[in-house]
């Protein structure tokens, strides 16, 4: 992956973007099938009623916290996190992400990796391969062309179908607000 001019704010990117290049809100059919189409790695039951995309960077606190935020309604069965990898934050961002993606069972990976949170636990790579390099690069493409611009960037449908995009941590309450009860 090239390397990343990271502004003052140590959780966004500068990519010269000029905004959302896919509406969200007139086309979420659209970015739900772009998301699932992405590549993911999921915590909680496939059968969950709800699905949240995470655009996550291994190296960001805050991702690590909504992991913990959402850890209730994961564990209820009621919710499914697709975390969405990115690496941008850090030097080892992107090399940690890869590592996430490369092991046969990434979701024990990143189950691992988050609970050893922030002494990591992940074997990165001196060089990331070219079919981690490939998705990091799309994941990290899809979540600007969505103008999320910091992690993590959440993604959420609602029972209407309307799609709800939180750049950041959202706090807890607008979880509670949004998912009902753990």
């Amino acid at each position: 992956m090239p390397d990343r001019q990271v502004d003052d704010d140590p959780l966004s990117f500068d990519d010269e973007s000029t905004g959302p290049k896919i509406d969200a809100a007139a086309r979420p059919g659209e970015v739900w099938r772009l998301l699932a189409a992405a590549t993911w790695i999921a915590q909680g039951k496939v059968t969950a009623p709800r699905v949240i995309y995470e655009f996550y960077d291994a190296s960001c606190s805050y991702c690590q916290r909504f992991g913990a935020d959402a850890a209730p309604w994961v564990k209820s069965g009621k919710l499914q996190v697709r975390y969405i990898p990115v690496g941008f934050l850090e030097a080892d961002s992107a090399a940690k992400a890869a590592a996430l993606l490369a092991v046969a069972d990434p979701a024990t990976a990143l189950r691992n990796y988050m609970d050893a949170w922030p002494h990591g636990g992940l074997v990165v790579p001196l060089r990331i391969a070219a079919p981690q390099a490939a998705a990091l690069e799309a994941n990290l493409q899809l979540m600007r062309d969505l103008g999320l611009e910091i992690v993590p960037g959440i993604v959420i449908r609602n029972a209407d179908g309307s799609l709800q995009l939180w750049p950041g941590l959202p706090a807890l309450a607008d979880l509670r607000a949004t998912l009902g009860a753990p």
